[in-house]
């Protein structure tokens, strides 16, 4: 008699714990996908910011060569 009411609490225990695990997995899951998002989206903004530092870089850096051209063109 006790030997089945325990075992008939640990099936409803086990039940119980499979259900939230199927919960816990679609939420894992949701949370995935969108951390995998925003690893994507920064990707997108270390491509940008790369972009825009040699943009930022190059600038100078033609205005010199430039500078030097014309004051060995003038002299």
């Amino acid at each position: 008699m006790e030997d089945e009411t325990l075992e008939l609490h640990f099936k409803t225990i086990h039940e119980k714990i499979d259900e939230i695990n199927k919960d816990n997995k679609k939420e894992h899951g949701e949370i995935f996908t969108k951390l995998n998002a925003m690893a994507a989206d920064i990707v997108k903004l270390n491509v940008k910011s790369g972009v825009w530092g040699f943009v930022a870089g190059a600038i100078p850096a033609s205005i010199a060569l430039l500078i030097l051209y014309i004051r060995s063109a003038f002299k």
